[in-house]
Protein backbone atom coordinates (compact mmCIF):
# COMPACT_ATOMS: atom_id res chain seq x y z
CA UNK A 1 0.00 0.00 0.00
CA UNK A 2 1.40 3.36 -1.04
CA UNK A 3 1.50 6.12 1.56
CA UNK A 4 -0.02 9.48 0.61
CA UNK A 5 2.59 12.20 0.44
CA UNK A 6 1.76 15.26 2.51
CA UNK A 7 1.31 18.28 0.27
CA UNK A 8 2.93 21.64 1.02
CA UNK A 9 0.67 24.27 2.53
CA UNK A 10 -1.91 25.83 0.21
CA UNK A 11 -0.72 29.24 1.36
CA UNK A 12 2.83 28.52 0.18
CA UNK A 13 1.62 27.09 -3.12
CA UNK A 14 -0.67 30.08 -3.73
CA UNK A 15 2.20 32.46 -2.96
CA UNK A 16 4.38 30.60 -5.47
CA UNK A 17 1.63 30.82 -8.13
CA UNK A 18 1.31 34.59 -7.72
CA UNK A 19 5.07 35.22 -7.68
CA UNK A 20 5.53 33.00 -10.74
CA UNK A 21 2.88 35.01 -12.56
CA UNK A 22 4.33 38.42 -11.70
CA UNK A 23 8.03 37.49 -11.42
CA UNK A 24 8.18 40.29 -8.86
CA UNK A 25 7.99 39.92 -5.07
CA UNK A 26 6.50 43.37 -4.52
CA UNK A 27 3.73 42.94 -7.09
CA UNK A 28 2.89 39.52 -5.65
CA UNK A 29 2.78 40.98 -2.12
CA UNK A 30 0.38 43.69 -3.31
CA UNK A 31 -1.98 41.13 -4.85
CA UNK A 32 -1.87 38.94 -1.74
CA UNK A 33 -2.15 41.92 0.65
CA UNK A 34 0.92 40.84 2.64
CA UNK A 35 4.47 42.16 3.06
CA UNK A 36 7.36 41.44 0.70
CA UNK A 37 9.03 39.58 3.56
CA UNK A 38 6.03 37.30 4.03
CA UNK A 39 6.09 36.43 0.32
CA UNK A 40 9.81 35.68 0.40
CA UNK A 41 9.37 33.52 3.50
CA UNK A 42 6.60 31.44 1.89
CA UNK A 43 8.63 30.90 -1.28
CA UNK A 44 11.75 29.84 0.62
CA UNK A 45 9.68 27.56 2.84
CA UNK A 46 8.20 25.85 -0.24
CA UNK A 47 11.63 25.48 -1.86
CA UNK A 48 12.98 23.96 1.34
CA UNK A 49 10.12 21.50 1.64
CA UNK A 50 10.34 20.43 -2.02
CA UNK A 51 14.13 20.34 -1.99
CA UNK A 52 14.43 22.35 -5.23
CA UNK A 53 14.99 25.97 -6.21
CA UNK A 54 11.97 27.45 -7.94
CA UNK A 55 13.36 30.91 -8.73
CA UNK A 56 16.68 32.28 -9.89
CA UNK A 57 17.22 35.52 -8.00
CA UNK A 58 19.30 38.28 -9.59
CA UNK A 59 20.16 41.71 -8.27
CA UNK A 60 16.97 43.20 -9.71
CA UNK A 61 15.42 40.27 -11.58
CA UNK A 62 13.49 37.14 -10.75
CA UNK A 63 13.18 34.21 -13.16
CA UNK A 64 11.79 30.71 -12.88
CA UNK A 65 14.17 27.78 -12.76
CA UNK A 66 13.44 24.70 -14.87
CA UNK A 67 11.66 23.15 -11.88
CA UNK A 68 9.70 26.37 -11.35
CA UNK A 69 8.64 26.49 -15.01
CA UNK A 70 7.38 22.92 -14.78
CA UNK A 71 5.48 23.49 -11.55
CA UNK A 72 3.97 26.91 -12.27
CA UNK A 73 1.25 26.03 -14.85
CA UNK A 74 0.27 22.91 -12.89
CA UNK A 75 -0.21 24.86 -9.66
CA UNK A 76 -2.11 27.62 -11.46
CA UNK A 77 -4.46 25.11 -13.04
CA UNK A 78 -4.93 23.33 -9.70
CA UNK A 79 -6.03 26.56 -8.03
CA UNK A 80 -8.37 27.34 -10.93
CA UNK A 81 -10.02 23.93 -10.52
CA UNK A 82 -10.20 24.33 -6.75
CA UNK A 83 -11.70 27.78 -7.14
CA UNK A 84 -14.34 26.58 -9.58
CA UNK A 85 -15.14 23.56 -7.38
CA UNK A 86 -15.72 25.70 -4.29
CA UNK A 87 -17.83 28.20 -6.20
CA UNK A 88 -19.76 25.38 -7.83
CA UNK A 89 -20.57 23.92 -4.42
CA UNK A 90 -21.88 27.31 -3.26
CA UNK A 91 -24.09 27.57 -6.34
CA UNK A 92 -25.14 23.94 -6.64
CA UNK A 93 -28.29 24.22 -4.57
CA UNK A 94 -29.22 27.58 -6.04
CA UNK A 95 -31.12 28.19 -9.25
CA UNK A 96 -29.88 31.75 -9.49
CA UNK A 97 -30.12 34.46 -12.12
CA UNK A 98 -27.13 36.68 -12.73
CA UNK A 99 -27.69 39.96 -14.55
CA UNK A 100 -24.63 41.67 -16.00
CA UNK A 101 -24.66 45.13 -17.55
CA UNK A 102 -21.74 45.84 -19.85
CA UNK A 103 -20.41 48.53 -22.17
CA UNK A 104 -21.92 47.66 -25.58
CA UNK A 105 -18.56 47.33 -27.36
CA UNK A 106 -17.11 45.18 -24.60
CA UNK A 107 -20.25 43.03 -24.56
CA UNK A 108 -20.33 42.46 -28.32
CA UNK A 109 -16.63 42.12 -29.09
CA UNK A 110 -15.32 40.34 -25.99
CA UNK A 111 -17.81 39.16 -23.36
CA UNK A 112 -20.61 37.60 -25.43
CA UNK A 113 -18.28 35.34 -27.51
CA UNK A 114 -16.71 33.98 -24.30
CA UNK A 115 -19.80 33.75 -22.10
CA UNK A 116 -20.32 30.13 -23.09
CA UNK A 117 -17.19 29.19 -21.13
CA UNK A 118 -18.69 30.68 -17.98
CA UNK A 119 -22.07 29.02 -18.56
CA UNK A 120 -20.37 25.66 -19.04
CA UNK A 121 -18.75 26.02 -15.62
CA UNK A 122 -22.05 27.06 -13.97
CA UNK A 123 -24.86 25.33 -15.93
CA UNK A 124 -27.50 26.05 -13.27
CA UNK A 125 -26.86 29.79 -13.36
CA UNK A 126 -29.15 31.78 -15.64
CA UNK A 127 -27.26 34.75 -17.09
CA UNK A 128 -28.76 37.90 -18.56
CA UNK A 129 -26.46 40.29 -20.43
CA UNK A 130 -27.68 43.86 -20.84
CA UNK A 131 -26.22 47.05 -22.32
CA UNK A 132 -24.85 49.46 -19.74
CA UNK A 133 -26.92 52.61 -19.60
CA UNK A 134 -28.12 53.38 -16.08
CA UNK A 135 -25.64 53.00 -13.18
CA UNK A 136 -28.42 53.40 -10.62
CA UNK A 137 -29.92 50.06 -11.75
CA UNK A 138 -27.16 48.44 -9.71
CA UNK A 139 -28.29 50.13 -6.51
CA UNK A 140 -31.92 49.25 -7.21
CA UNK A 141 -31.00 45.57 -7.43
CA UNK A 142 -31.98 45.29 -11.10
CA UNK A 143 -28.39 44.42 -12.07
CA UNK A 144 -25.88 42.29 -10.14
CA UNK A 145 -22.66 43.67 -11.65
CA UNK A 146 -21.48 46.09 -14.30
CA UNK A 147 -18.41 46.20 -16.54
CA UNK A 148 -17.61 49.85 -17.18
CA UNK A 149 -15.00 51.74 -19.15
CA UNK A 150 -13.80 54.02 -16.37
CA UNK A 151 -15.24 54.08 -12.89
CA UNK A 152 -17.47 55.98 -10.53
CA UNK A 153 -16.57 57.71 -7.31
CA UNK A 154 -20.19 57.99 -6.20
CA UNK A 155 -21.15 56.50 -2.83
CA UNK A 156 -22.75 53.08 -2.80
CA UNK A 157 -20.53 51.49 -5.46
CA UNK A 158 -17.57 49.14 -5.20
CA UNK A 159 -15.10 49.06 -8.10
CA UNK A 160 -12.32 46.67 -9.04
CA UNK A 161 -9.79 46.95 -11.86
CA UNK A 162 -10.42 44.43 -14.63
CA UNK A 163 -8.02 45.57 -17.37
CA UNK A 164 -5.65 48.49 -17.83
CA UNK A 165 -5.73 49.21 -21.55
CA UNK A 166 -3.22 50.38 -24.15
CA UNK A 167 -4.25 51.51 -27.63
CA UNK A 168 -2.62 50.56 -30.94
CA UNK A 169 -3.64 50.76 -34.63
CA UNK A 170 -5.57 47.86 -36.16
CA UNK A 171 -6.72 47.40 -39.75
CA UNK A 172 -7.93 44.91 -42.31
CA UNK A 173 -5.16 42.84 -43.95
CA UNK A 174 -6.54 43.95 -47.32
CA UNK A 175 -6.00 47.58 -46.35
CA UNK A 176 -2.52 46.97 -44.98
CA UNK A 177 -1.37 45.33 -48.21
CA UNK A 178 -3.58 47.31 -50.60
CA UNK A 179 -2.73 50.11 -53.06
CA UNK A 180 -1.34 52.23 -50.19
CA UNK A 181 0.49 49.61 -48.11
CA UNK A 182 1.23 50.35 -44.47
CA UNK A 183 4.83 49.65 -43.57
CA UNK A 184 5.68 52.58 -41.27
CA UNK A 185 3.54 54.72 -38.95
CA UNK A 186 3.85 57.64 -41.40
CA UNK A 187 1.97 55.58 -44.01
CA UNK A 188 -1.19 56.01 -41.91
CA UNK A 189 -1.69 59.62 -43.06
CA UNK A 190 -2.70 58.18 -46.46
CA UNK A 191 -5.58 56.33 -44.82
CA UNK A 192 -8.79 57.27 -43.04
CA UNK A 193 -8.47 57.12 -39.26
CA UNK A 194 -11.56 55.90 -37.42
CA UNK A 195 -12.37 57.89 -34.27
CA UNK A 196 -14.62 56.60 -31.52
CA UNK A 197 -15.64 59.96 -30.01
CA UNK A 198 -12.96 62.49 -30.92
CA UNK A 199 -9.45 62.65 -32.29
CA UNK A 200 -7.63 62.87 -28.93
CA UNK A 201 -6.41 59.26 -28.63
CA UNK A 202 -5.41 59.03 -32.27
CA UNK A 203 -3.56 62.33 -32.12
CA UNK A 204 -1.65 61.13 -29.05
CA UNK A 205 -0.56 57.94 -30.85
CA UNK A 206 0.50 59.87 -33.95
CA UNK A 207 2.49 62.43 -31.97
CA UNK A 208 4.15 59.63 -29.94
CA UNK A 209 5.33 58.18 -33.25
CA UNK A 210 6.68 61.45 -34.64
CA UNK A 211 3.78 62.24 -36.98
CA UNK A 212 2.10 65.63 -37.39
CA UNK A 213 -1.50 64.88 -36.41
CA UNK A 214 -2.72 67.80 -38.54
CA UNK A 215 -1.88 65.77 -41.65
CA UNK A 216 -4.27 62.97 -40.71
CA UNK A 217 -7.85 62.72 -41.87
CA UNK A 218 -10.54 60.82 -40.02
CA UNK A 219 -14.17 59.83 -39.59
CA UNK A 220 -15.92 60.04 -36.24
CA UNK A 221 -18.15 57.08 -35.37
CA UNK A 222 -20.43 56.47 -32.40
CA UNK A 223 -18.61 53.79 -30.42
CA UNK A 224 -15.70 51.36 -30.36
CA UNK A 225 -17.81 48.53 -31.78
CA UNK A 226 -18.52 50.57 -34.91
CA UNK A 227 -14.86 51.55 -35.35
CA UNK A 228 -13.76 47.91 -35.11
CA UNK A 229 -16.38 46.78 -37.64
CA UNK A 230 -15.47 49.62 -40.01
CA UNK A 231 -11.80 48.63 -39.76
CA UNK A 232 -12.67 44.98 -40.52
CA UNK A 233 -14.58 46.17 -43.61
CA UNK A 234 -11.47 48.04 -44.79
CA UNK A 235 -12.91 51.56 -44.44
CA UNK A 236 -9.99 52.81 -42.37
CA UNK A 237 -7.68 52.27 -39.41
CA UNK A 238 -9.00 52.07 -35.85
CA UNK A 239 -7.35 52.19 -32.44
CA UNK A 240 -7.81 48.82 -30.80
CA UNK A 241 -6.68 47.02 -27.68
CA UNK A 242 -6.32 43.35 -26.82
CA UNK A 243 -9.68 43.26 -25.06
CA UNK A 244 -11.90 44.61 -27.83
CA UNK A 245 -9.71 43.50 -30.75
CA UNK A 246 -8.66 40.10 -29.33
CA UNK A 247 -11.03 37.86 -31.32
CA UNK A 248 -10.59 39.79 -34.56
CA UNK A 249 -6.78 39.74 -34.25
CA UNK A 250 -6.81 36.01 -33.49
CA UNK A 251 -9.06 35.23 -36.46
CA UNK A 252 -7.06 37.43 -38.84
CA UNK A 253 -9.94 39.79 -39.56
CA UNK A 254 -7.70 42.53 -38.17
CA UNK A 255 -3.94 42.90 -38.08
CA UNK A 256 -1.73 44.98 -35.81
CA UNK A 257 0.94 46.63 -38.00
CA UNK A 258 2.97 48.25 -35.19
CA UNK A 259 3.89 47.37 -31.60
CA UNK A 260 3.82 50.99 -30.44
CA UNK A 261 1.06 51.72 -27.88
CA UNK A 262 -0.30 54.59 -25.81
CA UNK A 263 -2.06 54.14 -22.45
CA UNK A 264 -5.83 54.46 -22.50
CA UNK A 265 -7.19 57.26 -20.31
CA UNK A 266 -9.45 54.84 -18.43
CA UNK A 267 -9.42 51.14 -17.47
CA UNK A 268 -12.20 48.59 -17.52
CA UNK A 269 -13.71 48.20 -14.05
CA UNK A 270 -16.08 45.70 -12.48
CA UNK A 271 -18.65 47.64 -10.47
CA UNK A 272 -20.95 46.16 -7.83
CA UNK A 273 -22.95 47.51 -4.94
CA UNK A 274 -21.05 48.17 -1.71
CA UNK A 275 -22.57 45.27 0.19
CA UNK A 276 -20.70 41.92 0.26
CA UNK A 277 -20.73 40.15 -3.09
CA UNK A 278 -22.88 37.05 -3.47
CA UNK A 279 -21.51 33.67 -4.53
CA UNK A 280 -22.83 34.13 -8.07
CA UNK A 281 -21.20 37.55 -8.42
CA UNK A 282 -17.89 36.24 -7.04
CA UNK A 283 -18.06 33.33 -9.48
CA UNK A 284 -18.43 35.74 -12.38
CA UNK A 285 -15.77 38.09 -10.99
CA UNK A 286 -13.17 35.31 -10.67
CA UNK A 287 -13.94 33.92 -14.12
CA UNK A 288 -13.73 37.41 -15.66
CA UNK A 289 -10.34 38.17 -14.08
CA UNK A 290 -8.94 34.78 -15.12
CA UNK A 291 -10.22 35.17 -18.68
CA UNK A 292 -8.81 38.70 -19.06
CA UNK A 293 -5.38 37.52 -17.85
CA UNK A 294 -5.17 35.09 -20.74
CA UNK A 295 -4.70 38.08 -23.08
CA UNK A 296 -1.96 40.40 -21.78
CA UNK A 297 -2.56 43.93 -23.07
CA UNK A 298 0.94 44.82 -24.20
Amino acid sequence: MHSVRRLPSLNALKTFEVVARHLHMGHAAAELHVTDGAVSHQVRSLESELGVRLFQRGRSTLTLTREGERLSPLVRRAFELLNYAVQGAELQAMEAELTIACEPAMAAKWLAPRLGNFLAAYPDLHVSLQPLWDMSALLRGEVDAMICYGSTDQPGYRTELVAQLHFFPVMSPSLQDGPNPVRTPRDLIRHTLLYEHDETDWHQWLIANGIDAAQARGVRLTNAHMTMDAAIAGYGVALGDTVLAAADLQSGRLVRPFRSTIPAPKPYQLVTAEQPRSAKVMAFRNWLIDEIRRYPDR
